[in-house]
């Protein structure tokens, strides 16, 4: 697909020489044009249809920060409109804005969390059918898994912790603090899946997890998630992605093998 300049969210490539006309790309190329990836699907009507290719990894982050920024713009607005009740408590009088803010923040988070279990998933898959991990069950019995085990049976901490080192060949970010980026974008992301308590509560120094949103505790989701990513694969997001997530661009890493093999 012929493109003026990349869109964040698909895959792209520029071309390191120059490309005649015919096959996959139609038209003749030169070297340093973009090209973006498309894919196809055969509609219900039997229609063959053409379509962008997502990276999904920047597809799920450019979209959680666009609902983030503007969670954080509804917040602004529902915080700069308070009135004092007659028992002296600060009540929000912008209710449309402060459940708008609730509903792009929530976006945020889930969309922040699925990259991250969806690069840990692919890092695994992409592994030849070789890859075995032992594993332990509820029995305590080792078993070997394969990477289809591996990807449906392990939680995305345990990935984290004992699946991804296996690949990447360096020791866990388990402790280290590469993890906790991943631990409060986890921790939110559970409060918001797996509600207790109809997600209510009167104490406001251990507020629900509206009351967390509002206060500003994932207001980080979205670079916590990016700092996560680029230590496990500095190359995930390319250069457009990272001008448009706001995140330092990286030098390029030598493609390796497993182990540091070329």
């Amino acid at each position: 697909m012929r493109e003026s300049r990349p869109d964040p969210r698909q895959n792209h490539t520029f071309l390191t020489e120059g490309v005649p006309a015919g096959g996959p790309l139609v038209f003749p190329h030169q070297a340093g044009a973009l090209v973006g990836s498309v894919m196809p699907v055969t509609m219900p009507d039997g229609q063959l249809i053409w379509f962008p290719a997502p990276s999904f990894t920047a597809l799920y982050l450019v979209e959680a920060k666009g609902h983030l920024d503007r969670g954080k713009r509804l917040r602004k607005r529902a915080l700069a409109q308070l009135r004092t009740a007659h028992d002296g408590k600060l009540l929000v009088t912008d209710k449309q804005a402060v459940l708008d803010c609730f509903a792009e923040m929530t976006k945020a988070v889930l969309l922040s969390y699925a990259a991250i279990e969806a690069v840990v998933n692919e890092m695994i898959e992409s592994q030849d059918d070789a890859f075995m991990i032992k594993h332990s069950n509820a029995h305590c019995e080792e078993q070997e898994l394969g990477k289809a085990e591996v990807v449906r049976r392990l939680s995305t901490p345990d990935k984290l912790h004992r699946v991804i080192p296996e690949i990447n060949c360096e020791p866990s970010i388990k402790g280290t603090v590469h993890w906790e980026p991943f631990v409060r974008v986890r921790r939110m992301r559970d409060a918001l899946v797996h509600v207790k308590e109809g997600n209510y509560s009167a104490d406001p120094d251990n507020p629900s997890t509206y009351g967390m949103l509002l206060r500003g505790d994932a207001d980080d989701c979205v670079l916590d998630v990016c700092a996560l990513i680029t230590k496990l694969d500095p190359d995930r997001l390319s250069e457009a992605a990272r001008k448009t997530l706001k995140i330092p661009t990286v030098g390029s890493a030598a493609a390796l093998g497993p182990c540091g093999q070329t």
